[in-house]
């Protein structure tokens, strides 16, 4: 498995760590299913962080992950959960900017991109505290 899943204690986050060797067909599943459990698990509205920078992605894996995560539940078209990714790859920002701007992967609620998981979980609980008030 080249996936870890780390659920932040006591808040609804939820970190995926993807290293090589990369499969991503198993990757992706294992992200989805994990959301889903966690989504499940908290009752609420969730935040995953994805740390894809341990690897460069190729256009086709990078294709495929977005193909895979649009209309699935967990995935980037969930209103349930918020995704941030990490990695400063050419196709991680790619992505990000595709998924939150063009209209064929629909209203998406990808609403970050970083370059550490540190500065991820960051940005979740500020958005978190923004929505509290």
């Amino acid at each position: 498995m080249t996936v870890e899943v780390k659920e932040l204690p006591g808040e609804p986050i939820i970190v995926f760590h993807a290293s090589l060797p990369h499969n991503p067909e198993d990757d992706i599943r294992i992200g989805l299913q994990g959301t889903v459990d966690f989504k499940k698990k908290m009752g609420a509205h969730v935040y995953r962080v994805i740390d894809l920078s341990k690897f460069n992605l190729t256009f086709s894996e990078a294709m495929m992950g977005m193909a895979a995560e649009r209309n699935s539940e967990g995935g980037v078209n969930d209103p349930e959960v918020s995704t941030i990714y990490v990695g400063s790859g050419e196709w991680v920002t790619f992505g990000v900017k595709a998924f939150q701007e063009q209209a064929q992967y629909g209203k998406t609620n990808v609403i970050h991109v970083c370059s550490t998981v540190d500065e991820g979980i960051a940005f979740a609980r500020a958005d978190i505290e923004k929505k509290k008030n």
